[in-house]
């Protein structure tokens, strides 16, 4: 029986730069068309990946543990611009902490740890 071929994927309608020189590619198929720059001055991670890159060819990265939803939470805190606050919610705060820590982007990091701070009767700040 032939196989069915791979559907195309999405692209971000939210991370779609028509001058982009790097795309990130989601494990569900979502293209996230970035620059490296951004990635790069926010990012210890991004920047040892584009160390390893030729430059020519295709500047794709494909990010096979990181869901289009991954990639949408974390994407804001590479650009400069003001970044609304994050929304802590349990559980989902351990998922931002793994991706910030993962991808060392100490700006979302920042944005986690004053959050927390404002959360009342957290069970992290109540020591409990």
């Amino acid at each position: 029986m032939p196989e069915e071929p791979a559907a195309a994927p999405t692209v971000s309608s939210t991370f779609n730069s028509p001058n982009a020189d790097i795309t990130l590619l989601s494990k569900d198929n979502t293209l996230f068309k970035v620059h490296r720059a951004n990635l790069a001055a926010h990012s210890a991670t991004f920047a040892g990946m584009f160390e390893t890159m030729d430059g020519g060819g295709d500047n794709t990265i494909t990010l096979s543990d990181e869901s289009a939803e991954d990639l949408e939470l974390i994407l804001p805190y590479f650009h400069p611009r003001a970044v609304k606050p994050i929304e802590i919610a349990f559980p989902e705060i351990w998922r931002s902490v793994h991706l910030a820590s993962k991808f060392q982007i100490f700006r979302l990091m920042d944005a986690i740890d004053i959050g927390l701070r404002w959360v009342p009767f957290s069970p992290i700040m109540s020591g409990q």
